[in-house]
């Protein structure tokens, strides 16, 4: 069943379909474990998947319910981009390291795409297209410059204009936007 994302319920987006995500017990007495990963959020998740695939024995320890803390808080929408435009991070840290900062988005969303073939659950994963609009004029020709950027440099990037927002996506607020799909 695909998964609702009202996200104005307060609902946390992955408790929607799935009331009981995870079981375990409370830690009573001491165990021996070769990795104790601590937080059973996304990120412990992953990480304790990843370490059991190379053949370790991993325990995973969180003093809430699994998935509770900051993971509840998510909307589960994962973008390949970081939170500083890419023309933007080139003159913060120069050419190599945002260009590989970029990509390691796009190959972080691929592997956990491939992770979750792996599983039972198809945790409901769609890739989709993506829109990053430009606000008012000004931004626009931000915008402009930061699709040649990312064009520059092979990321799967249009620059929409108003008319083409319009037709595609009924939006006529906007003048222009980036289009990444995929």
């Amino acid at each position: 069943m695909p998964m609702s994302l009202d996200l104005r319920t307060g609902k946390p987006v992955w408790s929607i379909n799935k009331p009981r995500i995870a079981r375990h017990r409370k830690l009573t007495t001491n165990i021996r474990s070769e990795v104790g990963v601590v937080g059973g959020g996304i990120s412990g998740a992953l990480t304790a998947h990843r370490l059991i695939n190379l053949g370790m024995q991993v325990t995973i320890i969180d003093r809430r319910k699994i998935g509770a803390g900051s993971t509840a808080a998510s909307t589960a929408i994962l973008s390949y981009a970081a939170d500083v435009n890419f023309a933007n991070l080139i003159k913060q840290i120069g050419r190599r390291p945002a260009v590989r900062a970029y990509r390691a988005g796009t190959e972080a969303i691929k592997a956990i795409e491939e992770t979750i073939k792996t599983l039972d659950d198809s945790c409901d994963f769609k890739k989709r297209r993506s829109l990053y609009l430009a606000s008012n004029l000004k931004d626009a020709k931000l915008l402009e410059r930061e699709c040649k950027t990312r064009q520059k440099y092979n990321f799967n990037v249009t620059l929409l204009q108003k008319r083409q927002l319009a037709r595609l996506f009924s939006l006529d607020a906007a003048p222009c936007a980036i289009l990444r799909t995929g």
